[in-house]
Order: C-alpha cells, then sequence, then structure tokens
C-alpha cells in the first residue's frame, strides 16, 4: 500500500523534477526504487512475524 501511496501519487511530481535536472530514464529509474524498498520491507515483515510467532489475525 505505501509502495502506491509513495509511488503512484508522487511519481509524476517526482519524475518530472528529477528529469529537469537528470535524463527521463534515469528518473523512471530511480521512481521504481520505491517499489524494491516497499517489498523488502514486507518481506522483513514477514520473517519478523514467523520468528516471533504472533498470529496477524
Amino acid at each position: 500500500m505505501i509502495g502506491w501511496l509513495a509511488g503512484g501519487g508522487s511519481a509524476p511530481l517526482a519524475i518530472g523534477l528529477i528529469a529537469e535536472r537528470a535524463s527521463l530514464g534515469v528518473a523512471m529509474a530511480l521512481a521504481s526504487l520505491v517499489y524494491l524498498v516497499a517489498g523488502v520491507l514486507l518481506v522483513a515483515g514477514m520473517m519478523m512475524v514467523g520468528r516471533s510467532g504472533a498470529r496477524p489475525f
């Protein structure tokens, strides 16, 4: 969810600002990093829940 809100909502503005200073390709690559970070955080959260034995529901 945070990947969508942070990446999808602010991506047009961020891509425009970065593309003015660098190339459009660099801007698109940097925007995709939000989804990579969100995925890493989700996997880390799943590992923490698995170790503690806590049940989410």
